[in-house]
């Protein structure tokens, strides 16, 4: 009687821990844009945010119907992105998140969902591709940096599609020493949000 007892209570216990170990290994990964280091490590670029914005041009957009456009500048305090990149053609990891499994997240365990929402960079990758970003190179302006929607130097960038939700994306060229930052340029207008970083 014992040893079927002892058994009852083990299968009992097991039943008892499975689903656990179920909803800790179907916690979703960390979304974000991170740098790749060597052996495949992923580093985070934090995000950052901005109201300081300006638009110019209204009048000359109503004058001529649209043709020509306004022109939005937003401005990021500091002439220097904290995040540091000391590579010329460095290699960067988008990870979007999977709505689906973000749905059961936030059902089986609304903190952790709030938590990921956060994201490692400091805020969830906004969209569903690595297309819908660009790399652009930001203007220094005393002690900020400048994001307009005229005229800003892009860089090429050569995507790989790893998943649904996973892109590899490299450089077409070196980066020369400056202020970076993605962005979704899909929006159109100036970007108020963008993961930045400066080249050394």
């Amino acid at each position: 009687m014992k040893t079927a007892l002892s058994v009852l209570l083990s299968a009992g216990l097991l039943a008892i821990g499975v689903p656990a170990v179920s909803s800790a290994q179907s916690t979703p990964p960390p979304s974000g844009i991170f740098l790749v280091g060597s052996g495949g490590s992923m580093t985070p670029i934090p995000s950052a945010m901005s109201q300081d914005s300006k638009t110019s041009g209204i009048g000359k957009s109503i004058a001529t119907q649209g043709i020509m456009k306004p022109t939005q500048t937003v401005r990021y305090p500091g002439a220097e992105a904290d995040f540091v990149i000391k590579e010329a053609q460095p290699v960067f990891f988008f990870r979007f998140v999977d709505q689906k499994e973000m749905s059961k997240l936030a059902q089986s365990d609304p903190m952790a969902a709030m938590a990921m929402m956060n994201g490692s960079g400091g805020g969830m990758l906004m969209g569903n591709s690595a297309k819908d970003y660009v790399l652009a190179k930001l203007q220094v302006d005393g002690d900020a940096r400048v994001a307009s929607s005229k005229g800003m130097e892009t860089v090429k960038l050569q995507i790989e599609k790893k998943s649904p939700t996973e892109f590899e994306v490299r450089l077409a060229t070196p980066l020369i020493p400056g202020q970076y930052a993605f962005f979704m340029g899909a929006m159109g207008g100036a970007p108020s949000q963008i993961y930045a970083f400066t080249v050394k």
